[in-house]
């Protein structure tokens, strides 16, 4: 196989009603891995009739309700008789809360990035996008056919990162408009792209900044490949938790102490101690949700990417906020670096990805 043949492929499919991809997508992958395509990641956005756009992770969703689901039922075991109706109630209550809030809060590109889809994209659509590794676009285009999707375009990328778009669409609109741009740099060296990203954002997290960051993969020179998402990798999962099962703690704590015995000092210290509890628990509860949604389901989409994967080198997987420009990237390169710009462009009916 030659270094411009392609690897694995982004499929991106618009539809007609704000609840179709949703409806569609797990017949789509049910047709796309019957027709050899093994599906390493997926996401799903909508556009409401009056504008609002909403977008998810089915994987990451799942992942946010299991985790709490899980340490909310240890923490109903441990702080109640033993019972395992506790764990099972516990287990209910932060499974259901995990699970909407990874929903709704959790979003793959920017909240300024949404409100510009939502204002490009048509009123009451929907979109989903399949990162696969099949070899052959034609195919998953004839796959997908049946579904009448209102804008289909598959995109292959080859070990050297370039890329070809099915169907070639360019110069066939006159007026597009980048929605968001996939950015992937490879770098040569396993901590190159910790090194730049650290020195692009000063080593934190910006949800609004140009381009936001959603994986750093290192592979050591064994050939052996170790991932971190900045934004939701345990470290960053681990702080937010425990500042808010801590406060929830203490609100919590205060209620109960204050019922309890009706006194100001008392629900104080009851509030003070079921805070530090709970703020324990948080910090247990956000490294486990960074370890699976961070690193896992992360890890999982690294099993067909191999041949971007080089010994002794890193990549940097990220999401521009509409068309990246070249002062932009100059602040994320290196001069050996290579790369790929993935773009989604707005058309009439949904959108088409170009390079």
């Amino acid at each position: 196989m030659s270094g411009t043949e392609p690897i694995v492929e982004f499929v991106l499919l618009c539809f007609d009603g704000h609840k179709a991809a949703a409806k569609h997508r797990r017949a789509l992958g049910k047709r796309l891995k019957k027709d050899g395509a093994e599906i390493l990641d997926e996401v799903v956005l909508s556009v409401s009739p009056n504008r609002k756009v909403h977008d998810y992770d089915p994987r990451r969703t799942i992942a946010g309700a299991l985790t709490p689901a899980l340490t909310w039922g240890v923490f109903g075991l441990l702080s109640s008789d033993g019972s395992w109706a506790s764990f099972v109630l516990w287990g209910l209550i932060g499974g259901i809360g995990g699970g909407i809030y990874a929903y709704y809060a959790e979003h793959t590109v920017s909240k300024t990035t949404l409100a510009r889809v939502g204002k490009e994209l048509p009123a009451d659509s929907s979109a989903v996008g399949f990162f696969v590794r099949s070899g052959d676009a034609e195919t998953i285009l004839r796959s997908t056919a049946p579904y009448a999707p209102t804008a289909a375009s598959v995109a292959g990328i080859a070990a050297d990162l370039s890329a070809r778009v099915w169907p070639d669409a360019s110069g066939s609109f006159a007026d597009t408009t980048t929605l968001v741009s996939m950015v992937l740099l490879r770098f040569k060296g396993q901590v190159a792209a910790q090194d730049i990203w650290a020195k692009a954002t000063g080593g934190k997290v910006d949800k609004n900044a140009a381009i936001q960051t959603e994986l750093i993969i290192a592979v050591d020179t064994a050939g052996k490949p170790h991932v971190d998402s900045p934004s939701q990798g345990i470290r960053t999962m681990a702080k937010g938790d425990i500042v808010a099962w801590g406060l929830f703690g203490v609100v919590f704590g205060f209620i109960a102490g204050w019922a309890g015995n009706g006194t100001l000092f008392g629900a104080l210290e009851r509030g003070v101690l079921t805070g530090v509890a709970w703020g324990i628990f948080g910090l247990g509860a956000g490294a486990l949700y960074g370890m699976w949604a961070g690193r896992s389901l992360s890890a999982r989409r690294l099993k067909g990417l191999e041949p971007l994967l080089p010994p002794d080198s890193s990549l940097l997987v990220a999401w521009g906020d509409g068309a990246v420009t070249s002062e932009t990237l100059a602040r994320w390169s290196a001069p050996e670096a290579e790369r790929l710009i993935l773009r989604f462009d707005s058309i009439e009916h949904g959108a088409l990805l170009g390079v």
